[in-house]
């Protein structure tokens, strides 16, 4: 691996997305209120959406189901009574060794709106939905934005 940066590399990222085989995957942080990480899932997309609207006031909401084998501490931590997270979509790299395994795009910070986790023999399965931060300001989740939240 290198240390350059996959997303600047233009023929890499439109190899990648032309490629037939398509392994996507999911990388959710949960983050606390100075918006600093406090623990990471990671794990293979069995389905989901990130929608963006601009012209609502809701700009980005996401829904996503995920699978992991990986033994994660999500009891530990409690995921449900936690308000922020951050989201990063990753498509497995076939064909090129320059770059990781997994090239993760951020799909932005969100609050979330439902969590479940069901324990089976294949590992944890997670469902999360969540929209951006207005929805701390718009009475659609409770909340308050703190003067020097940054909304990039």
């Amino acid at each position: 691996m290198s240390n350059r940066d996959p997303l600047l590399d233009k023929d890499f990222l439109k190899s990648l997305d032309e490629y037939n085989i398509r392994e996507v995957y999911a990388k959710i942080i949960s983050i606390n209120d100075d918006e600093l990480p406090i623990q990471e899932i990671v794990g293979s997309v069995t389905s989901g959406s990130v929608k963006i609207d601009g012209k609502s006031s809701m700009r980005r909401t996401c829904s996503l189901s995920m699978t992991t084998n990986k033994s994660y501490s999500i009891a530990d931590v409690d995921w449900a009574l936690r308000t922020k997270f951050k989201l990063y979509i990753g498509l497995k790299n076939f064909i090129d060794d320059r770059y990781d395994d997994i090239v993760y795009f951020k799909m932005g910070t969100y609050v979330i709106t439902s969590y479940g986790v069901t324990l089976n023999d294949k590992g944890y399965s997670i469902a999360l939905s969540g929209s951006d931060k207005m929805c701390l300001l718009n009475g659609n989740v409770n909340g308050s934005v703190f003067a020097e939240t940054n909304f990039n």
